[in-house]
């Protein structure tokens, strides 16, 4: 007999990693702002 054919994703807790954030210190472009400061009309625009 086989064993259950499908496995859920297992992460965190899960595989005994207490903290998921003080694993990796990379994070990606997307996860950061693009634009801190407002743009305001020149003149003659």
């Amino acid at each position: 007999m086989a064993t259950n054919a499908f496995q859920p994703a297992a992460g965190g807790a899960a595989r005994g990693e207490a903290n998921l954030s003080g694993m990796s210190k990379q994070y990606a472009a997307r996860d950061m702002p693009a634009n801190k400061t407002l743009k305001y009309r020149e003149k003659g625009q």
